[in-house]
């Protein structure tokens, strides 16, 4: 059983990233404190570090053309910079699901931090992003989401190209798999997030 709200360990039997959640809501007074999505500030708040953001209001040519912003992000990555991403309120739903073109639920959730943990490029030249909320649970459910048939027929080079990136970090994405660990396009991150926190 969770002891905290939102943060989940994998295993049951460890309960520190519970911990950690139920010491910053305290920090800040309550969790009605903590303002959804703003990964910003609790990265700074963590690490000591301070947080730059890209945005489509600060950075519109890069978030106009996707392979710009895949470029920046995968230089990001090969620096090792700790990043995550947020939706903040864009085609939302009463509960925060974001919504697609037809009013149809994507798996996203708007005001809510993701961290944004690879890229990764395919031999066909598909620019991916490796993501993961951190519920454990609740994904993307578009193109390459893990019950995509574009993730099935990619899964064992997308995979490939992680463990080759990741090293001994790595841990396999598997199909149709609701673990919060999922992939998509560029063009998709970059018609949906809105805010990445370096």
């Amino acid at each position: 059983a969770s002891i905290g709200i939102f943060a989940v360990c994998e295993s049951g039997e460890e309960f520190w990233v519970q911990m950690i959640e139920i010491a910053y809501a305290k920090l800040n007074g309550c969790y009605g404190s903590l303002i959804g999505g703003a990964i910003n500030e609790g990265i700074k708040e963590m690490t000591g570090y301070p947080m730059e953001s890209l945005n489509p209001t600060d950075n519109p040519q890069l978030w106009q053309t996707p392979s710009k912003l895949f470029s920046e992000l995968d230089r990001l990555r090969r620096k090792k910079c700790l990043m995550g991403c947020s939706i903040r309120t864009k085609n939302v739903a009463v509960e925060g699901d974001v919504l697609d073109a037809a009013k149809k639920k994507t798996g996203l959730i708007a005001s809510h931090a993701y961290g944004l943990l690879d890229t990764l490029k395919l031999s066909d030249g598909t620019q991916l992003v490796l993501l993961r909320n951190p519920w454990g649970k609740s994904e993307w459910n578009g193109k390459f989401s893990d019950a995509s048939h574009e993730f099935k027929q990619n899964a064992v080079e997308i995979n490939k190209i992680l463990a080759s990136q990741q090293g001994s970090e790595f841990e396999e994405i598997k199909p149709d798999s609701d673990d919060g660990v999922f992939v998509m396009t560029v063009e998709d991150f970059s018609q949906y997030y809105n805010n990445v926190c370096i």
